[in-house]
């Protein structure tokens, strides 16, 4: 039997095509589709996409299902800007010439918007926005396996969609949602049924572990933000300039096959040479060899070649060249703090997690903090975290704690809630377009 309604969602970090299938709202069911690890690194979601839909027999229920397509968080901006009250048609061609002036690439982007905001002399229009050829050729996609597309939007969105339907009475709230998954933490700030920001962190509760301390500074690399720092203090000091290790071994690889190119080349044209020579009249022949020996006698002994058949001087120019590339940025270690700035050691497995969960709490407050900095930004009432069940004492020990001035709330906390719903909560709360977030359907 076929699904009444489908959602269609992206799992980059785990390379999937996620969909979800409803006939009966409070028993979805999900299926996952693999696709390839070079597509998702690549962020082709076209790909991603037409390789999950190649074949009807992976996806049977999509068949006359109303589909909901999920666009990733990354693939959609959102931007305000503000515009003097005027007429209608004058304020939204107001919009659109300040928009064009701060997006030199606006042909390129599909972009919707709507009033968050508004006052006696100025409104403020929400804008989100997306690549047009890519949600064109998304939709192409969707044409031609005949998926009937019904919405499209971003996950965020959906997300959001999924808390207020689930907990109707913070609707006309202004708070900061956590959603904790396997891999992936997303943060989604909600302001009275607006989305007003949202962002991803590339780990997830896999890093609450019960028998170590985890250093934040190993859980992800900032080479390119270290690189741009290093380099910037380097040009200034007229230093020679750092690389990545990887970006140095592919400078070292392109050197090498320079010089075997080159090498080759030279064994070619001395080939060429001496099938000119064979093909030279005899009496001819008789001056050359004459001349060859010669000029074999003045020659040195030849040098011994490595097994890649360079010789040695050769392998010293190489070597000579690929140090003048510069410094090679290692890879990054935990680094030492001094005694008074520790903190001890856990004794217990909660220990351990409630330190881990450190990571986690620093970012709330930080956006927390800016939110409340932010004049544009709601002032968030309260944190709702979802996360599995068996961090839940973690909220009670965050509330205990007088410095955070803010409360934390368990997304579950009435344990009423699905598995299924909780681990997909984006994707369940595709199916409420309808009823929430209408104005941000691309």
């Amino acid at each position: 039997m076929a699904a009444s309604n489908a959602v269609i969602g992206f799992d980059l970090q785990h390379a999937l095509i996620k969909v979800l299938y409803a006939s009966n709202m409070a028993k979805p069911s999900v299926e996952t589709i693999p696709v390839s690890d070079e597509a998702a690194q690549a962020y082709d979601y076209v790909g991603m996409l037409e390789s999950a839909l190649s074949d009807y027999h992976k996806l049977p229920e999509l068949q006359g299902a109303a589909t909901t397509l999920l666009l990733p968080d990354n693939l959609v901006g959102i931007d305000y800007i503000g515009v003097p009250i005027m007429k209608k048609a004058k304020m939204a061609e107001a919009l659109k010439t300040e928009f064009n002036g701060l997006y030199k690439n606006n042909e390129d982007l599909h972009w919707i918007n709507y009033v968050i905001a508004s006052g006696k002399r100025n409104a403020i229009y929400q804008v989100a926005m997306t690549d047009k050829p890519t949600l064109n050729a998304l939709k192409t996609t969707l044409t031609n396996n005949k998926v009937p597309l019904k919405f499209i939007s971003l996950q965020a969105a959906a997300t959001m969609n999924a808390v207020y339907h689930l907990k109707q009475r913070v609707r006309r709230n202004s708070f900061i949602f956590v959603d904790i998954k396997e891999g992936v933490t997303n943060f989604i700030i909600c302001g009275k049924e607006f989305l007003m920001g949202y962002y991803s962190l590339p780990f997830g509760y896999e890093i609450l572990s019960r028998e170590e301390v985890i250093t934040e500074s190993l859980l992800y690399e900032h080479d390119v933000a270290e690189l741009a720092v290093i380099n910037a203090t380097e040009l200034a000091k007229k230093k020679k300039l750092t690389f990545d290790v990887e970006e140095a071994e592919a400078i070292a690889e392109q050197l090498e096959e320079e010089a075997k190119s080159s090498e080759g080349e030279k064994q070619e044209g001395e080939e060429g040479e001496k099938k000119e020579e064979e093909q030279k009249p005899e009496e001819n022949q008789e001056e050359n060899q004459e001349e060859g020996q010669e000029e074999e006698g003045d020659k040195q002994p030849k040098q011994e070649q490595d097994e890649y058949g360079y010789e040695a001087d050769e392998i010293q120019q190489l070597a000579e060249k690929i140090k003048k590339v510069g410094k090679v940025y290692t890879k990054k270690v935990p680094k030492r703090l001094p005694m008074f700035m520790q903190r001890p050691i856990p004794e217990t497995e909660e220990g351990f997690i409630l330190e881990n969960f450190r990571v986690f709490e620093k970012r709330i407050l930080l956006t927390k903090r800016h939110c409340d900095y932010d004049q544009l930004m709601p002032k968030p009432e309260f944190i709702i975290i979802n996360m599995p069940e068996e961090f839940e004492f973690v909220i009670d020990s965050l509330n205990q704690d007088e410095d955070n001035k803010v409360e934390f709330r368990f997304f579950n906390a009435q344990k009423d809630i699905s598995p299924v719903i909780l681990e997909n909560l984006e994707l369940y709360g595709g199916l409420f377009f309808t009823q929430f977030n209408r104005k941000l359907v691309l």
